[in-house]
C-alpha cells in the first residue's frame, strides 16, 4: 500500500517531471506527453494535482489559439534569441562569475549527475546546467526516494534527499526566482507566464521544506562584464 509519505514524493517527482517538459522546444507530441505524465498524479495530491491540471490545460488552450509553431515562436524569443536573450535557460548566465567560475559551476552540475549514474542524451546537446535538465535530475531524485521509502531502505532514503537538499541550495534554489521573473516579464503568451509562476511557488516551497537559504542570484552575467579566462562544458537512466 502507498503511505501518505510516497504519494507526496510522486506528486513532486510528477510536479517536477512536468516542469522539465514545459522548458522543452514545444512540439505537437507534447500535449500527449504532458497530459499523460500530469495523470500520473495522485487525486489527492492537492496542490500538486492542481498544478498538473492547470499547467496541462494552459498549454492545451494555448496550442489550440495560436498554434505549435506560435508556441515555437514564444519559445524561442525568450530562451535561444541570439542577441540579449531575455530569459537565457542557463544557470551559468545568471550571477556575477567570469568564464572559469562557470565552468566549474557546469562541472558541479554534471557532477551532481553523475554520482546517481546519469549523463545527458546524445541526442540532446544541451548544456548541463539547462533548467530542463536539473528539473529532470530533481525529478529523478524524488523518484528514487519513493522506490527507497517504499523498500525501507534507510541509507538511500537519506542519500536521495541529501542530494535533493544540495541541489537546491546550491543550483536550482538560487537561480530559479530570476530567470522566472524574467518570463513573467517577457511572455507574451499565457503558458509561459503560467510556467514560471508554477515553476516559481513549486521551488520556493521545496526550499521551505527543506528549511534552506540558498544564496539568490538575481543579475545576468552578461551585465557585469566581468573578465574572460577559460571554457567548458551531458538523459537519464539508472
Amino acid at each position: 500500500m502507498t503511505t501518505p509519505a510516497v504519494k507526496e514524493l510522486l506528486a513532486r517527482s510528477v510536479i517536477y517531471r512536468l516542469l522539465s517538459l514545459g522548458f522543452l522546444y514545444p512540439t505537437s507530441d507534447l500535449v500527449a506527453t504532458l497530459r499523460d505524465e500530469a495523470g500520473k498524479t495522485d487525486k489527492d495530491a492537492g496542490m500538486y494535482g492542481q498544478w498538473a491540471t492547470r499547467l496541462t490545460k494552459v498549454f492545451e488552450d494555448e496550442v489550440d489559439q495560436i498554434s505549435i509553431s506560435g508556441l515555437e515562436s514564444a519559445y524561442a524569443r525568450l530562451f535561444e534569441a541570439s542577441v540579449q536573450t531575455p530569459c537565457p535557460p542557463y544557470e551559468s548566465q545568471y550571477g556575477s562569475i567570469n568564464t572559469f567560475g562557470m565552468s566549474r559551476q557546469l562541472a558541479d552540475v554534471a557532477g551532481f549527475y553523475r554520482a546517481f549514474g546519469l549523463k545527458l542524451s546524445n541526442t540532446n546537446k544541451e548544456m548541463p546546467d539547462h533548467i530542463s535538465a536539473e528539473m529532470e535530475f530533481m525529478h529523478i531524485l524524488t523518484l528514487k526516494e519513493a522506490h527507497a521509502t517504499m523498500k525501507g531502505w534507510s541509507d538511500k532514503i537519506s542519500l536521495t534527499r541529501d542530494a535533493q537538499k544540495k541541489f537546491l541550495q546550491y543550483h536550482l534554489g538560487r537561480w530559479t526566482s530570476a530567470i522566472c521573473t524574467a518570463i513573467q516579464k517577457s511572455a507574451d503568451v499565457k503558458f509561459y507566464r503560467e510556467l514560471a509562476d508554477i515553476t516559481n511557488s513549486h521551488i520556493e516551497r521545496e526550499v521551505s521544506m527543506f528549511k534552506i537559504t540558498p544564496e539568490r542570484i538575481t543579475k545576468n552575467v552578461e551585465s557585469e562584464a566581468q573578465p574572460e579566462e577559460l571554457g567548458c562544458s551531458e538523459e537519464t537512466s539508472e
